[in-house]
């Protein structure tokens, strides 16, 4: 069997594909708007701010013509349509988590990718390496230096070490060390908004 494409109808398939895949986010924070509640608690699921959820649903429904949500003072409701597209779309993003799960596999059976600070990956793990190495070495560790919040239901990493309160979502959580932070600035700054008391 051979293919044959013409110019026209290859540019009329791609860019419908391409629309639809281009409101993944979206999608994604709808689907997590409806399964948590409210922007904000998809917010903190997703690693963004809620003006940011808030504005991807909004651009979600311009594409598909008609609202998802009620929008009240106290917050958004799913409408009928929303709560019954929500499920399916939880399940897709599941299914698709598995394949990448599948993808991953057979060449990463032993890697750990894990990511934190820069501080921390460079004055807190290095001394504790050889004796992780010691109980684990088989383990292909990979560390990523970052200090953005970053989604462990993607899958790219396995764990996250992070300054932050106690998650409230669906993670277990270890609280390594008690830390501060402290504002410093140079006299000038402090002069010249009267931070100088």
């Amino acid at each position: 069997m051979s293919f044959h494409f013409s110019y026209s109808y290859l540019k009329k398939n791609y860019t419908l594909i391409f629309m639809k895949l281009s409101h993944l986010n979206g999608l994604k924070a709808f689907e997590a708007t409806v399964r948590n509640g409210s922007f904000r608690a998809a917010a903190r699921e997703l690693g963004v701010t809620p003006a940011a959820v808030g504005q991807q649903v909004r651009t979600l429904e311009e594409f598909v013509g008609r609202s998802l949500f009620y929008r009240k003072q106290t917050g958004v409701e799913p409408n009928e349509l929303a709560k019954r597209v929500a499920g399916s779309l939880t399940s897709s993003f599941s299914a698709i988590n598995d394949v990448l799960t599948q993808l991953r596999s057979p060449t990463s059976t032993n890697r750990l990718a894990v990511t934190m600070t820069q501080a921390l990956a460079e004055n807190w793990l290095p001394p504790r390496l050889s004796s992780f190495f010691a109980i684990s070495p088989g383990v292909d560790l990979r560390i990523d230096t970052t200090h953005i919040k970053v989604d462990l239901f993607e899958g790219e990493f396995d764990f996250a070490i992070r300054f932050m309160p106690p998650a409230t979502f669906n993670f277990d959580e270890v609280t390594l060390f008690p830390g501060s932070l402290v504002p410093v600035c140079s006299p000038e700054f402090a002069q010249r908004y009267k931070l100088v008391k």
